[in-house]
């Protein structure tokens, strides 16, 4: 499954998706309920059923013979940890030499790692990622490694159309739908292995900020759940 390339280099790589970035949260057993992300006007989305996660561990991230991920850890050394300021777009901003505030998820958990990437890296190319882990379940069958990366630097809406419409000439598991208040995403799914990516940029009241939902293997109606919850 293509994914566009990314600005920072110490991400881990999965197979041909190029990189990303990774973020993880510890879950109580029992059912979650999404609530609402982002701006005004959002509303909460289906629960999502899992089950007690299991440790974090290091494992494939796309396949048996993809490279592994370390997710406790998923910038590697050298990264910026900002867990404590999860809640707090400005403080993230601040910590993580951020140039921009980031959307926080509000999946009615608290992650437990947060990270801007590589102090490295500058200001201006840096990301961010929160990680969570949903356990198994009725939504998360094979796991619950799900993360969401965070990009500042793009200036305009992706262009979304453009892109779908380049990439579904290789890759018939493009397509552009639409989630959130009418927000237009490229969703790419690997029906073979039913897993899926979803990518979009959200409005906020400083700009625009890119955001990329991807799991270890995560069902495409899953993705869609989680996406739901970022509204403009």
């Amino acid at each position: 499954m293509y994914r566009k390339p990314v600005k920072c280099s110490l991400k881990p790589v999965f197979g041909c998706r190029g990189s990303a970035v990774w973020v993880s949260i510890a879950l109580a057993a029992g059912s979650l309920l999404v609530v609402s992300c982002g701006g005004s006007g959002s509303s909460p989305t289906a629960g999502l059923s899992h089950t007690s996660p299991s440790p974090i561990e290091s494992i494939p991230a796309h396949g048996e013979g993809a490279p592994r991920v370390d997710w406790d850890h998923p910038f590697g050394i050298g990264s910026i940890d900002i867990t404590a300021d999860a809640t707090d777009p400005a403080a993230m901003e601040a910590r993580g030499g951020l140039t921009f505030a980031p959307v926080v998820p509000r999946f009615g958990l608290a992650p437990f790692i947060v990270q801007s990437s590589s102090t490295q890296s500058p200001p201006g190319d840096r990301e961010m990622v929160f990680g969570y882990n949903f356990g198994t379940g009725p939504d998360f069958p094979v796991s619950g490694h799900v993360s969401v990366l965070e990009t500042g630097y793009i200036s305009t809406p992706m262009d979304v159309a453009g892109r779908v419409r380049v990439d579904s000439e290789t890759n018939s598991g493009v397509s552009e739908i639409y989630v959130g208040n009418s927000i237009p995403a490229y969703f790419d799914v690997n029906s073979v292995e039913n897993n899926a990516e979803l990518e979009m940029t959200v409005p906020t009241s400083a700009g625009y900020v890119e955001v990329d939902i991807y799991g270890q293997s995560l069902p495409p109606s899953t993705c869609k759940k989680l996406a739901n919850t970022f509204a403009s």
